[in-house]
């Protein structure tokens, strides 16, 4: 999908250096926003009640903004099956494998580190 067609044809980034370092600026200030609602103003200010508010609201808010989505890795294999399968025919064409085929070599290199481990560790005299 992020490869060019030949090799002549040269890919073109999404977004330039200059959009990255934006993108970035921005959302460091963003989250420079939302922290200054958890920091006291003054330090008069911290008492019994700005702790209890912050007890309360401060893990939910870091909860839902610092957390991306958690992904099971079931449920990422069945995304890429439902995206791809559509164009499983191409992808036989092009590649000589369907989808399917990539899915299972996923499988198995992903069970050979548990694999490893089962025969280092599980060792029978």
């Amino acid at each position: 999908m992020t490869s060019a067609i030949d090799e002549t044809t040269p890919l073109i980034p999404q977004y330039s250096n200059e959009d990255w370092e934006h993108i970035k600026d921005l959302l460091n200030q963003i989250e420079f926003g939302y922290q200054q609602y958890f920091y006291p103003k003054q330090p008069d200010e911290v008492n019994e009640e700005w702790i209890m508010k912050r007890m309360i609201a401060m893990p939910t808010f870091l909860s839902y903004f610092n957390q991306g989505p958690l992904n099971y890795e079931e449920q990422v294999i069945e995304r890429v099956t439902i995206y791809f399968q559509l164009f499983n025919n191409e992808i036989k064409q092009h590649f000589g494998l369907e989808v399917k085929d990539f899915i299972d070599i996923y499988n198995y290199i992903d069970s050979l580190p548990n694999k490893f481990l089962g025969e280092k560790i599980n060792v029978t005299d």
